[in-house]
């Protein structure tokens, strides 16, 4: 017997998901957050920050990051006897990234002391959006019936307070530095989330929109928590050693963009 498909009616209208936190955390060798800054510390601070600001407005790096693509998300797993297979999300398109706002940036050189120097970075988005093809596959008296539909986010004020800490390594002849300890805590004050289903057999249809709409906090949140972990990869890799030797005034300005070019493309570097 042939299984009929049909196409919904109408979007499923926005669902408020509420407030969303997440932390992410690599290393624990954090020096102490002193205060106040010497002179050496507000130089290389506030020279990192027109730095750091000339960099988001260079009109090289706008196209990297607006939109935001992505080919594929991990598999989302939902314990249902109606989902037979995991939520895929593929052909993602992330918005709003280049209207990233860099509120404040602390270096501390640690007075010479140590050769790690730890930056503390606030950063905030107004309004990200995103959005992508969705796939999975449901058993239906033993037949495989494919799930195809899309999905929306809206991730309202987005802020990350970030502490790097970094060391100087030895590679081959150069010294270069990388980062020995990352924190990351994102906060969003609202997230929105839109599922529509489309192509499911009439018979299982409304059982199976019942599950999604049972799990769809939970799926929002993951998705917005892979979402954020994308954004933290690229905020992580972005105030790397090379931002204070421009600072410094031992490297030029050129190369730091293309440094930040390879770190904001598809593919950044892990943390």
């Amino acid at each position: 017997q042939t299984l009929t498909l049909i196409l919904l009616h109408e979007k499923d209208p926005f669902l408020d998901l509420g407030y969303f936190e997440a932390r992410v955390r690599v290393g624990d060798s954090f020096t102490q957050k002193y205060e106040p800054l010497d002179a050496t510390d507000l130089t290389y601070s506030d020279n990192s920050l027109k730095i750091a600001k000339n960099i988001l407005k260079d009109p090289d790096i706008e196209p990297l990051i607006e939109p935001f693509m992505l080919d594929r998300f991990p598999p989302i797993h939902i314990k249902s006897i109606l989902l037979s297979e995991p939520i895929n999300m593929k052909n993602i398109y992330i918005k709003g990234i280049s209207r990233m706002h860099i509120d404040n940036l602390q270096i501390r050189m640690n007075q010479g002391t140590t050769d790690s120097y730890r930056s503390d970075v606030a950063i905030s988005i107004p309004r990200i959006d995103a959005s992508g093809e969705v796939n999975s596959a449901s058993n239906f008296l033993f037949i495989r019936v494919p799930i195809n539909g899309t999905i929306k986010l809206v991730l309202h004020n987005l802020k990350f307070n970030v502490i790097l800490q970094s060391k100087p390594v030895m590679i081959g002849n150069y010294e270069s530095y990388q980062y020995d300890a990352v924190d990351i805590v994102t906060t969003i004050d609202n997230v929105e989330l839109q599922l529509n289903i489309k192509g499911l057999p009439n018979i299982i249809e409304k059982h199976l929109i019942l599950v999604l709409k049972k799990y769809k906090k939970d799926l929002g949140k993951t998705i917005t928590k892979i979402v954020v972990e994308q954004i933290n990869k690229r905020i992580a890799r972005f105030s790397k050693k090379e931002i204070l030797d421009v600072a410094a005034g031992k490297t030029n300005y050129a190369t730091v963009v293309d440094m930040v070019k390879v770190t904001l493309g598809p593919n950044p570097p892990e943390m």
